[in-house]
Parts: structure tokens; C-alpha cells; sequence
């Protein structure tokens, strides 16, 4: 029954089609639901980073190119997942790659009014796609825009993975493109509840006069910033140590002798790295 499966980060992804098909209330599944939408952000991450790789002096922090990744995603997704509800529980369709035209709440934040969407999207770019953020404050930036970003929710829904995905951009324009082998989103989703609370917490106006010179919390965005840069550390150091040359012929002694048991003993043996010429 199963129509489609993708593996992804050592995990296996089914799409079962097939059933959404025969039994249409099955798609209020929780876990179906998740399916589609990884499979789209899987879908849309590679089609950007072709897209950036093609198009060199495109700006990804402009409005247009993350409506685009928006209306990208939401275009994969089938007609139940286009949609959301407001404040007031209403259902409403949502708009592919468009700003939104009412206001939401997000926990204990408002984002700003709809109408001055623009502006804010116009003041971010500006922000973040100057010249002079040297390469060893780059990856920074990227966390302060991350949070920025979320702040100002362009979108009804669909902000968070827009987010991510402008993110993973920004780690292709600085050259820091892992080429699949880890993933900030990766790295956030294992720390799901950590990366929610530092959101939050950067959501908060400022504390005193000696905590920055906006409106939000500069010592909040700061910690944000750090956590950040932590993931980034772990999910490259978690990588490094898999790619460690003792450890990944003992996984591989491992994956032959336990899993490949349909192997003659001399075929298993002759593939082992011990036995590998030099």
C-alpha cells in the first residue's frame, strides 16, 4: 500500500498515497501529516540550493525570494496541508508565497500588523545582506536573522520552515554547505524544545537601558545567537566522528558481520577494511 518512500538523514520516509486515496480522514494523522511536510522541505532545499548555485547574485534575503520559498513548499503539499486557522479558530486557505493580509499571535508575541509586512521585510533586507558582515561574523548574522525572520512571521503559516530554509541558503551563499551531510534543521529538530525557548525568549523587549538599543532584548538575541552557533558546532562534530576512519571501519565490520549474514564467510571477510590493500 505503501507509494513512496525517501530516505533522508538515516531515516525512511513513506508517502502512502494509496491510503490517503482510500481513506481521506486518515490524513488527520499527525505522523502522515509530518511525512508530506519533510518530504516537501527535502523537495524544496534542493531545488533552492540549484536554484542559488544557477543564480549567484540572487539575494536570499530579499521578500521576493522567500515568498518564493514559501509558495515552493506549500505548492508541494496536497490541498488539506494548504490550509490553517486564525486567532479566532476560523479555517482559512493559505496564500502560497504571499505575505499575510490579517494579524496572528504566536504564544505571547504579535508579530507586526500585516499592512507594514513590507517594511519590515524591506528593513531586513537591508540588514542582512550588506557587504561589509565579515566572513568570521557571517555565521552570526545568520542566527540573528533566523530569529528576526521568525519574529516578523511574513506568512499565515509554514514561517518556521521558510525560516530553516532561508537559513540553509545563507549557509550555501557562505560556502558552509554541508552537501547533505549535516543540516541546521537536523540539528534544531534534535533540540526541539531548546530552539522553541530560545525563540521565545528573544521575542522579549529588552530589560534595561544596558540591554541593547532597540525594542527587543539584545542579551536574549545573544543567547539565541549562541545556541545557534552550538548546533552548528555538534552537528559538524557529530558528522567528523562518524567520518573518523577507526570508527567507520568498525561500523562497517559491524554492518557485515550482523547484517549481512546472507554473506559467505570468505566473501564477508574479503570486504572488511582490515583486509583492504593499502
Amino acid at each position: 500500500m505503501v507509494a513512496n518512500g525517501l530516505r533522508f538523514g538515516g531515516l525512511r520516509f513513506w508517502f502512502p498515497e494509496k491510503v490517503w486515496l482510500d481513506f481521506p480522514s486518515a490524513f488527520a494523522c499527525t505522523v502522515c501529516a509530518n511525512q508530506y511536510l519533510n518530504k516537501a522541505h527535502i523537495e524544496v532545499e534542493k531545488l533552492m540550493v540549484d536554484r542559488l548555485h544557477h543564480e549567484p547574485d540572487l539575494s536570499i534575503h530579499s521578500a521576493e525570494f522567500i515568498c518564493w520559498l514559501h509558495g515552493e513548499f506549500y505548492h508541494r503539499l496536497p490541498p488539506e496541508l494548504q490550509s490553517s486557522r486564525d486567532r479566532g479558530g476560523k479555517s482559512y486557505k493559505i496564500e502560497l508565497g504571499v505575505l499575510r493580509t490579517f494579524e496572528v499571535d504566536v504564544g505571547t508575541h504579535q508579530p507586526p500588523h500585516h499592512e507594514a509586512l513590507p517594511q519590515f521585510m524591506r528593513r531586513f533586507q537591508q540588514a542582512y545582506q550588506k557587504k561589509d558582515i565579515l566572513a568570521t561574523e557571517q555565521l552570526v548574522a545568520l542566527a540573528a536573522a533566523h530569529h528576526r525572520l521568525a519574529w516578523i512571521h511574513p506568512f499565515g503559516d509554514g514561517n518556521g520552515r521558510v525560516t530553516r530554509l532561508h537559513s540553509h541558503a545563507w549557509l550555501v551563499r557562505v560556502k558552509l554547505d554541508s552537501f547533505g551531510l549535516w543540516t541546521l534543521s537536523r540539528g534544531l529538530a534534535r533540540e526541539r524544545e531548546a530552539y522553541y525557548k530560545f525563540l521565545r525568549l528573544a521575542d522579549q523587549s529588552r530589560w534595561n537601558d544596558l540591554d541593547g538599543r532597540g525594542n527587543l532584548s539584545d542579551k536574549a538575541l545573544g543567547d539565541f545567537c549562541s545556541f545557534i552557533l552550538k548546533i552548528i558546532l555538534d552537528q559538524i562534530e557529530f558528522m567528523s566522528g562518524l567520518f573518523q576512519f577507526d570508527v567507520l571501519a568498525k561500523r562497517m565490520d559491524r554492518y557485515l558481520q550482523v547484517e549481512r549474514v546472507d554473506l559467505r564467510p570468505k566473501d564477508r571477510e574479503s570486504l572488511t577494511l582490515d583486509n583492504t590493500p593499502a
